[in-house]
């Protein structure tokens, strides 16, 4: 099968970017023949995300895009193009043409909403551009149930929700049961080091707890990076995959109280090295935890943040939800497994 898959490509190693190349690492991509159209972003905002380019920079990078996308569906005759959306109100923009464009060419085209949609779509702008979007794909892939009721609702269309994978080398190389410890002596965040992500709250109520180190692995915005910080928070820019494998290994918990995603790459890869969850309720992550595997907060829910992280310190709780999280990830989210689905609803829709 052609495919042509539309989406970032690291750097930075963003969550869309990181899927994308695990999805080019894959058995079943390496089975069937995959060409790419980098949609990632540029200049300043490789370095840090919060930073914007100027208009005429984001022009070009669009140009270069739809240039890239046209050449190359004038050169081969695909089979499925397959368009990775984050649902920005800019980026809908971007996908709207670029679904013309598809459809111009007379291809299937597959749209996955990599995204929290219901908090994405702010403004009618969005909105509008969404549903147009929605309107030419032949098929729409969401990430959680609240993206596909809100499609379903709002768009009258079905959708099929998909979750993101964990790659062969979380599952080979965290195969071991987790050993957990008597006392939490490691807290770990792993992502982009943003207010949005709930890092200045973790930053907030370390020093109320001065026996666990917070680590927080990624990207470091100058947000986060100019916070007051106890000793006990050590920020840690973005490591090779080995190192990032060894932080979920020795860490406890796993803390993340971000204010928005789709399916966090990060959570299924902490459940698959068997650590015990706090989260906030958005985006797929109760479908993934389902209260059994974690815990949960409000968004800037600072009071919670403490009272959970105080309930993960006896041991028997964390190995229930240790045993739990790994069997799922094992029964659900390894890559061979979400990858041979994606590939079937590709044939599903060329016919």
């Amino acid at each position: 099968m052609k495919v042509l898959l539309i989406s970032p490509l690291p750097p930075p190693a963003g969550g869309i970017a990181s899927w994308t190349r695990r999805y080019l690492e894959s058995r079943k991509a390496k089975e069937n023949e995959v060409d790419v159209v980098n949609i990632a972003v540029t200049g300043k905002r490789v370095e840090n995300f919060t930073t914007k380019n100027s208009i005429f920079a984001e022009i070009k990078r669009n140009e270069d895009i739809m240039w890239d996308l046209e050449n190359k569906l004038r050169k081969k005759k695909y089979d499925i193009v397959h368009l990775n959306s984050s649902c920005s109100k800019f980026g809908l923009l971007r996908d709207y043409l670029v679904c013309l464009k598809v459809k111009k060419y007379g291809v299937r085209l597959l749209v996955q909403m990599h995204c929290d949609v219901t908090y994405m779509l702010s403004g009618v702008i969005a909105e509008k551009l969404f549903k147009k979007v929605v309107r030419l794909s032949d098929c729409v892939l969401t990430l959680n149930r609240v993206s596909d009721e809100y499609i379903r609702k709002n768009c009258k269309k079905d959708t099929i929700i998909v979750p993101n994978f964990v790659s062969d080398e979380y599952v080979a190389h965290l195969n071991e049961s987790k050993i957990i410890s008597d006392k939490i002596k490691t807290a770990l965040f792993v992502g982009h080091i943003l207010r949005t992500k709930g890092c200045d709250l973790i930053c907030n109520i370390a020093s109320d707890f001065p026996d666990i180190n917070f680590r927080l692995v990624g990207h470091v915005s100058e947000e986060i990076r100019k916070l007051p910080k106890p000793s006990n928070v050590t920020l840690v820019d973005e490591m090779p995959l080995e190192k990032i494998l060894e932080e979920y290994k020795v860490a406890d918990i796993f803390v993340f109280p971000t204010h928005t995603e789709g399916f966090p790459n990060v959570v299924s890869e902490a459940m698959s090295a068997g650590l015990p969850i706090i989260a906030t309720r958005v985006g797929a992550i109760p479908d993934m935890l389902e209260d059994k595997g974690g815990l949960f907060v409000p968004i800037d829910g600072e009071k919670e943040l403490k009272a959970a992280i105080t309930a993960l310190s006896d041991p028997e709780i964390r190995r229930k939800m240790s045993r739990f999280n790994r069997d799922k990830v094992m029964r659900e989210y390894t890559i061979n497994n979400v990858m041979d689905r994606l590939f079937k609803i590709y044939e599903g829709i060329r016919g």
